[in-house]
């Protein structure tokens, strides 16, 4: 069966767009993604500039940490095998609700991606914090990435396949670090967002809405 992804038509948000990280105030970008997002298949989409396919792209801190990870060669896509990341995330699919609102089905897609992909005990607040486009790279072209912010009750976790990415807590002298490893989403949002983490970080983008406090 080949997996089908939602996406939307670049025409309806070139607009919006612009290279690097847009904060979670940009309401006719949210707007747009609910109003024309389309489901298409992956494989035709990953070659298709015409469209972006939307990407939850989950950051998780405790306290003045964040769960950096790499990516091994196990890992299915290719181009980031061996990278560093700061986001768990993945394609949103049809599976993922039949609701006619998008914006609920990257809510669920979220919650999906990261339960598939590490545990964290417990959440003290999740927020979307903004959206990531990097036209700069092939993979960037395609995919277009809302971003979250999970806060973690206690420093536990567990990663559900370690064959295919190896975590750990980082401080901001260890992501500095490794920085020019780092996937260009993850630079583009160090540099221009949780490096110098506002107060404000806990406000919703508008369309999603709704916080947890455990996710399981």
């Amino acid at each position: 069966m080949i997996e089908r992804v939602l996406a939307v038509p670049r025409p309806a948000i070139e607009r919006h767009l612009r290279q690097g990280f847009l904060d979670a105030g940009s309401a006719d970008l949210m707007e747009a993604l609910g109003e024309s997002s389309v489901f298409l298949n992956r494989p035709a989409a990953e070659a298709d500039p015409t469209h972006k396919q939307v990407i939850p792209y989950i950051v998780i801190t405790h306290r003045d940490q964040f769960l950096l990870y790499r990516r091994t060669k196990k890992q299915g896509e290719s181009r980031l095998h061996d990278k560093f990341s700061l986001g768990f995330g993945g394609h949103i699919n049809d599976i993922d609700g039949q609701s006619g609102a998008k914006t609920n089905l990257i809510m669920a897609a979220m919650v999906r991606e990261l339960n598939e992909e590490v545990f964290i005990p417990s959440i003290r607040r999740l927020s979307v914090v903004g959206f990531i486009n990097d036209d700069a790279s092939p993979v960037g072209q395609v995919h277009l990435g809302v971003a979250f912010l999970v806060e973690a009750g206690s420093g536990r976790f567990a990663v559900n396949e370690p064959e295919m990415i190896e975590a750990m807590w980082s401080d901001a002298a260890g992501i500095e670090e490794v920085f020019p490893k780092l996937e260009s989403w993850s630079q583009l949002l160090w540099t221009e967002y949780l490096k110098a983490r506002p107060q404000a970080a806990g406000q919703e983008a508008p369309g999603l809405g709704g916080r947890a406090s455990s996710v399981a």
